[in-house]
């Protein structure tokens, strides 16, 4: 009946049901058309994932010259007790016969011994300078100083030199002047050079020496990584410009290359100079309980790295309190019962006798270097000697060739991402049917970017590579792979491309990474799509937006609706109290007739 409408319960449900039709007209529809957005962001977000994965194999495959994975190469060594090897893209397929007959040897020097606990003579600063070769025919030089307490033991003495030498730094340090005496050498440029890595720097000077040291100084720290400036200010007022390599192993040289503020006001003069700690390591060697000697080895093993002189600074004994004041004499060590001899392990420094040099033949050339990793001896290999042959020993054949395992492993890694994006992108282009019937429509059916992936990793998958030579492989095809236009790349072939690999590496880098090849073309056509202004990058963006206006518009459009059901609820509720007021009357003019009607 109407009358039931009026009813609370009823008031809700014709309510309910206007908000219901409301929300079916208005809402849903926006509802519908957000979350196609947000289905279309969620696979274009997967599409990007995937490409991204592959952009690292893809960039191997592009990867030209040395960094080519196709250049890659593997070593074997028929005796690798004696002889190891690596070697780099740039090495060519190549078999070496290495013989060693000599391991490279780092400089040792040896003091004799010392009773540990006497009490050495030693107090105050100490000076001493040592050199060294620098490998390339030139000479480092290293400044050590060390201070000594008063009553210090041979032992405690040995410990103050051996942490000096491990922990100095090279420092260049000018001659003294008093500060405020004028300079006038004018304008400068500065060289500076640390492991051979230069650096200059200009001067104005102008001032009194303690200007032109500080304006060196700021500009050396501004300007001059590496390394540190400062400025000396001696007891008796004379100051001094001082710069230090950061680190014990570069060695610093500095030196005038217009003007004369280093050279000629300073007494600055090139130097190359390194830190003792760069140079060799020093420790100590307790031969018995009651007894210590002082070692010093050099950092590098070879001839061109040993120790050239090692000596006192005027005033200064430091060295020569333990028999190490040598000068370039080089005494060899000896060690015998009655009492070691002060000395040089290998004292040989004649080039065809010393024993610090690795020698060896490869292909029968005889050779020496400094060390027993030798890198400049075939081109991009490097070999490490391990141990001297006897002459029973053959000779350990080096074998370098193309490294078919990690190209076939980063081929199946394509192969396996192309799929997992093509199988995505087929699967989510069509509609799916359920066993009920169901169809589901996919959620990149129709999508024009989708498609246009789609066919591009088909066409790649068949296309011609051109552009290459005449003997190189040309498609995927001849390499043993083959395209399912539904699953995608398999390998079909696994003894052709095994083959491919393994004997015409040369020919399959072109078909990948040449300027048409097909990863060098795919790795450029997918990334646009990923980048900044890559089309997925920018749709996903726009889609967001879409999403987020969306949303307000279903909010605004449930709030109208709200509104308007509120209003239509009051309304139903003034007329459900007119109809009771209607009822209410309508009772008592039934009264008053039965009344006066029984009257």
């Amino acid at each position: 009946m109407a009358s039931d409408l009026l009813t609370t319960s009823g008031i809700n449900s014709l309510v309910d049901s206007f908000k219901t039709s409301q929300t079916e007209t208005k809402v849903t529809p926006l509802t519908t058309r957000k979350s196609n957005y947000q289905n279309t962001v969620s696979a274009y977000s997967t599409l990007k994932s995937k490409i991204t994965t592959m952009q690292s194999i893809m960039s191997d495959l592009s990867a030209t010259g040395s960094d080519s994975v196709f250049a890659n190469k593997k070593v074997s060594s028929s005796n690798s007790s004696f002889v190891t090897a690596t070697a780099t893209g740039s090495a060519a397929s190549s078999v070496y016969a290495l013989r060693v007959s000599q391991l490279a040897k780092n400089d040792t020097l040896l003091t004799n011994d010392f009773t540990s606990a006497d009490t050495n003579s030693l107090t105050g600063t100490h000076t001493f300078t040592i050199t060294a070769g620098d490998g390339k025919n030139g000479v480092f030089t290293s400044h050590v100083s060390v201070t000594f307490g008063t009553g210090e033991t041979n032992l405690t003495a040995m410990q103050k030199i051996a942490k000096a030498i491990n922990y100095d730094k090279a420092d260049i340090t000018s001659t003294a002047f008093n500060g405020s005496d004028s300079y006038t050498g004018g304008a400068s440029t500065l060289d500076f050079n640390l492991n051979g890595t230069e650096k200059q720097i200009t001067v104005n000077g102008g001032g009194t020496y303690s200007d032109l040291i500080d304006e060196m100084v700021t500009n050396i720290n501004n300007s001059v990584s590496g390394v540190t400036a400062s400025k000396v200010t001696n007891s008796d007022g004379t100051v001094q410009l001082k710069v230090s390599a950061d680190s014990a192993s570069n060695y610093l040289s500095i030196s005038d290359v217009s003007g004369n503020a280093l050279a000629s006001a300073m007494s600055i003069n090139k130097t190359e100079e390194k830190g003792a700690g760069g140079m060799l390591k020093a420790s100590i060697i307790s031969p018995s309980n009651t007894t210590s000697k002082l070692s010093l080895t050099d950092q590098n093993s070879g001839l061109d790295y040993h120790i050239m002189s090692i000596s006192d600074d005027s005033g200064s004994s430091a060295l020569n309190s333990f028999n190490l004041n040598l000068g370039n004499s080089r005494p060899s060590f000896v060690q015998n019962t009655s009492g070691d001899t002060t000395g040089y392990m290998y004292a040989d420094v004649n080039k065809s006798t010393s024993v610090m040099n690795a020698k060896f033949t490869l292909n029968g050339l005889s050779m020496e270097r400094n060390s027993n990793s030798i890198s400049d001896a075939a081109t991009g290999v490097t070999f490490k000697l391990l141990a001297v042959m006897d002459s029973s020993d053959s000779d350990a054949d080096i074998t370098v060739s193309a490294d078919s395992d990690t190209m076939n492993s980063k081929i199946n890694t394509f192969i396996d991402q192309f799929n997992s994006l093509y199988s995505y992108l087929k699967t989510n282009s069509k509609s799916s049917k359920a066993d009920d019937g169901t169809v589901t429509r996919g959620t990149l059916q129709n999508d024009t970017t989708a498609n246009a992936m789609l066919n591009y990793m088909s066409s790649i998958a068949y296309r011609t590579v051109t552009g290459v030579g005449a003997d190189s492989y040309k498609s995927l095809s001849q390499i043993g792979l083959s395209f399912n236009v539904d699953s995608g790349l398999t390998i079909s072939n696994a003894s052709t491309l095994s083959d491919a690999l393994t004997n015409n590496s040369s020919a399959v880098e072109q078909l990948f990474n040449s300027t048409n090849g097909v990863a060098t073309k795919l790795y450029s056509t997918l990334t646009s799509y990923v980048g900044t202004t890559g089309y997925l990058t920018k749709s996903i963006t726009s889609l967001n937006d879409s999403i987020s206006r969306t949303t307000d518009s279903i909010t605004a459009a449930q709030t109208s609706i709200d509104k308007a059901a509120e209003s239509l609820r009051s309304q139903y509720i003034k007329l459900q109290m007119e109809y009771s007021t209607l009822l209410t009357n309508e009772n008592s003019y039934s009264s008053l007739f039965s009344s006066i009607s029984s009257g």
